[in-house]
């Protein structure tokens, strides 16, 4: 019992001590004075412990009770604002943050407080005002730097004052790269290159083997159309590390830019070779090379090294294999997008678009036992997908498998969301049953897939077909002209048409 009671005080002691601690940091000379003192340290603390439990209005009416008795303690005020901004009282919260900045200005915490409301509000001189004042005694803190930059940028966008500002740090702080890259991301802006080279000179003597400030810089000489100073950045960053994958992007990119396409090869290849680089890290390079190649910038043969690469350097990663399938798909490789959406569902199944990349492939390429397979397959992790029922009962039909073709446009039926759906279920289930000689079932499926897809010339050539087989030619004849009308190209349709006679 006694054991258990040592805990409960030590624990209680442990939570007082953090509620303390959180509200201290912000006080800013309290002083003792007599029972008033302890009276009103007591209140505080209490106060902060009741803020720090979620109870906000009641630590609320504390502090409240800590401002009748100091009345000038900028801290009491402070925590008010965070009490009320807590509770919705906006107009309150501004309120107490003001008195807590006029109480004492060169406190950062309460200034950035009080210049995040005004701020919000609009006010973005006076909160440049609040901001500057406590800069004055804070000329190390980085960030009321970057808040006024920002402030300054919502008024006047001048870049000017927001790199001058930067470079006052950098005096007061010494050289830092971070704020360095700052300070050049908004001579960029500019497009003040030259002071930009000036800064990447100062990182680069700063960290010698920093690879990426010799990439940067190339890409800025480059925008200066500058071809000799962006290759002697380009290979010194080679020196330092020929493997790197946006050294070798880039060139590539420096050299189709300039039509050298053997250099622009060799340098692709090396960089989706990169074994150290991520696949995350090539996802947007993946994603400008499908562009490149819908927009004919580059030949099918790149698509062709990247996915590759990809497979090879990545076998394991199921994104990866899927992203070589999508471009192997683009280039029209479709033997290697299938095998590559078969390797990608065995890695990951629940790649729902890649099992739908898979049977897609194997359908145009014929592979209608594939297309069975693999959309059974698929429909055992995703049931609800009507799509899937489509792929396995048009495989089925071309197989005529006619039972099963059915059994899977029945199926899929009850998972229909769109009508794009229900009409290739129907028609799947038309070409079933007149495939198992029930022909006026069939002619009804494929008069309704008609209704909601009049566009589809296979049920029109089938419904023609089925019309034919009921000894009704005037209606088969129509059809058929409607299929033909419609895009239909096989080796029937036209003597259908001319001999009035059916032909499969």
């Amino acid at each position: 019992m006694k054991k258990l009671r040592s805990i409960k005080i030590y624990l209680f002691a442990v939570v007082i001590a953090v509620c303390f601690s959180a509200c201290k940091s912000k006080k800013s000379n309290l002083t003792n004075v007599g029972a008033s003192g302890n009276k009103f340290d007591n209140l505080y603390i209490d106060a902060c412990a009741q803020y720090n439990i979620g109870n906000y209005t009641v630590a609320l009416q504390k502090f409240i009770s800590c401002a009748n008795l100091k009345s000038q303690e900028a801290s009491v005020y402070f925590q008010l604002s965070r009490i009320n901004n807590t509770l919705k009282n906006s107009n309150e919260a501004l309120l107490n943050a003001s008195k807590a900045n006029k109480l004492a200005p060169s406190n950062k915490f309460y200034a950035q407080h009080y210049a995040d409301y005004l701020r919000q509000i609009g006010q973005y001189k006076e909160a440049i005002a609040v901001l500057e004042t406590a800069l004055k005694s804070n000329l190390r803190d980085e960030t009321i730097y970057n808040e006024l930059v920002h402030l300054y940028g919502l008024i006047d966008n001048t870049k000017a004052k927001q790199i001058n500002l930067y470079k006052q740090y950098i005096e007061n702080v010494g050289f830092k790269p971070t704020v360095a890259l700052k300070i050049i991301a908004l001579y960029n802006e500019k497009k003040d290159f030259e002071s930009a080279h000036l800064i990447y000179a100062q990182l680069k003597k700063a960290s010698p083997k920093k690879v990426q400030y010799y990439i940067d810089d190339a890409i800025i000489y480059q925008l200066q159309n500058d071809e000799t100073n962006a290759m002697l950045n380009y290979e010194k960053a080679m020196e330092l590390n020929p493997n790197n994958w946006q050294v070798n992007y880039s060139l590539y990119k420096f050299y189709l830019n300039k039509k050298e396409d053997l250099k622009a090869k060799k340098y692709f290849l090396q960089a989706f070779e990169d074994g150290n680089t991520t696949f995350e890290t090539k996802t947007k390079a993946c994603q400008d090379l499908l562009k490149d190649l819908d927009a004919k910038i580059i030949t099918n043969e790149y698509g062709g090294i990247a996915a590759a690469a990809l497979e090879k350097i990545y076998p394991t990663n199921a994104n990866a294999i899927y992203t070589g399938a999508i471009l192997y798909e683009k280039i029209s490789e479709k033997n290697a997008a299938l095998k590559a959406f078969e390797n990608s569902v065995t890695i990951n199944p629940n790649m729902y678009d890649a099992w739908l990349g898979a049977t897609k492939n194997a359908e145009q390429l014929n592979s209608f036992s594939k297309v069975t397979m693999l959309s059974e397959k698929a429909i055992e992790y995703f049931p609800n997908i009507a799509l899937l029922y489509i792929y396995a009962a048009n495989g089925y039909n071309t197989q005529k498998q006619y039972e099963k073709a059915f059994q899977h446009a029945c199926n899929g039926i009850r998972y229909v969301i769109e009508d794009i759906d229900r009409a290739g279920l129907l028609i799947q289930k038309g070409i079933s049953l007149y495939g198992q000689k029930k022909f006026n079932e069939a002619k009804e499926n494929l008069i309704e897939a008609i209704t909601l897809n009049i566009e589809n010339a296979i049920a029109n050539d089938k419904l023609g077909n089925a019309f034919y087989q009921l000894n009704d030619i005037g209606k088969a004849l129509e059809y058929w002209q409607k299929a033909k009308k419609l895009g239909l190209n096989n080796e029937w349709i036209d003597k259908k048409i001319l001999e009035k006679k059916l032909y499969e």
